[in-house]
């Protein structure tokens, strides 16, 4: 069954770079500027204690080819981030700018990388070639809260 799954994650990781490759080479290329960012952020609580993580995702404004100004919010958030008024690289098709997105490692090649990368390990697992039982002991999970009088 592993190695099915991993064929299918190869399958499309193969069709995402393919699309990816098709969006690089047909998208038209333009200069956008950051107006604003969304925040998440989180607290979580684990085996290594309280965590907390901020991630952000820019709101780029862009003009595209012969049209009005767009606004676009992108899909990935990143831990750094770009500073408001800072240029960004956008690529859009001319037939649907709305569909834009920012020129950034992750944005273009997230989806191959990740299925990728899911594939091999799942087909090696099936293999036998990695080991994926791995053990942990009780102290990994344990909840402990301190207090100081």
């Amino acid at each position: 069954m592993a190695f099915l799954l991993g064929l299918a994650a190869l399958f499309g990781c193969a069709y995402f770079a393919r699309d990816t490759l098709h969006f690089k080479h047909a998208a038209l290329v333009a200069i956008g500027t950051v107006v604003d960012e969304r925040g998440q952020h989180e607290i979580s609580v684990g085996n290594r204690g309280i965590n907390y993580s901020s991630t952000y995702s820019p709101v780029v404004e862009f003009t595209p080819e012969g049209g009005k100004p767009l606004r676009i919010k992108t899909q990935y958030w990143s831990s750094g981030h770009e500073k408001l008024g800072a240029p960004v690289t956008v690529l859009y098709f001319k037939n649907d700018p709305a569909g834009a997105h920012l020129d950034r490692f992750f944005d273009n090649w997230g989806a191959p990388l990740i299925l990728g990368v899911l594939g091999v390990f799942l087909i090696l697992g099936a293999l036998g070639v990695v080991d994926a039982s791995g053990t942990s002991s009780d102290d990994d999970r344990r909840w402990s809260f301190r207090w100081f009088d």
